[in-house]
């Protein structure tokens, strides 16, 4: 199975701990940047760091209460791995439950119950399955971008993280299913740099370190 002529096998896996309704939304908001590894226990968690090359760990608020002195030991004994846990509905118990898991070591927390906020879990898990450069440029676009439409942030998105599979006007059109001459006159009416720039500039930000 591919998606954009990228094999879903190549895509970083994500190991996760949520509940049904949530894999749903973490699936869709992901499609084409990483795949899912939805587990029902802490310990199935646990069992895939230790044999899979696992990215990052998605643990929800909702579960929160699931063995959390299991959830601290994978925190302590994968401490390499980033760890982030996922706001999706707010509840009396929910203030406690955050609590837990950021006394278990999860210092990231992400709030999807706005639009926005899954737009800032793939940023998030992105910058964390990326390579360094890509990391750096990934977490300083998603401080300048702050409130910026999904539009906009989606273009940034697949300048630095697309590369070299998509490395023209053509192609990047492509991709946001436009044609080539739409996408070039959006950004003449705007009087922003072109597309091309943004590339260029890509390059010469990934190279800084």
């Amino acid at each position: 199975m591919t998606h954009g002529g990228r094999p879903t096998s190549d895509l970083p896996p994500i190991a996760t701990l949520l509940t049904p309704a949530e894999r749903l939304r973490v699936d869709a908001a992901g499609e084409g940047y990483y795949r899912t590894l939805h587990r029902e226990s802490v310990d199935d968690v646990i069992r895939d760091l230790k044999t899979r090359q696992v990215q990052a760990v998605l643990v929800s608020v909702s579960c929160a209460s699931q063995q959390p002195s299991r959830v601290a030991s994978m925190v302590r004994e994968f401490p390499r791995i980033p760890a982030v846990a996922l706001l999706s509905e707010f509840e009396p118990r929910t203030p406690h439950a955050v609590l837990t898991l950021g006394q278990c070591g999860i210092r990231r927390l992400v709030d999807v119950r706005l639009p926005a906020g899954w737009r800032e879990l793939r940023g998030t898990l992105m910058a964390d399955t990326s390579d360094t450069s890509q990391r750096s440029v990934l977490g300083q676009l998603a401080i300048d971008l702050t409130g910026v439409p999904d539009d906009c942030w989606r273009f940034f998105e697949t300048i630095f993280t697309c590369s070299p599979r998509i490395g023209n006007v053509r192609l990047l059109a492509r991709h946001f299913e436009v044609r080539p001459s739409t996408m070039m006159s959006r950004f003449f009416r705007a009087g922003v740099p072109t597309p091309k720039r943004c590339a260029g500039r890509k390059v010469d930000m990934s190279s800084r370190r």
